[in-house]
């Protein structure tokens, strides 16, 4: 069981996050969330 513990399963995306994805404070609304780990998961 110890080597399932020892493996790195991280992953990046990087993405750039467009205009009508934000509020107008330029902050992500949390719902488009879904959106961005649906791109990752793809990726």
């Amino acid at each position: 069981m110890s080597a399932l513990t020892d493996l790195d399963l991280s992953h990046e995306v990087e993405l750039v996050v467009s205009f009508h994805d934000c509020d107008p404070m330029g902050v992500v609304w949390h719902g488009n969330y879904f959106r961005f780990f649906e791109v990752a998961r793809e990726a």
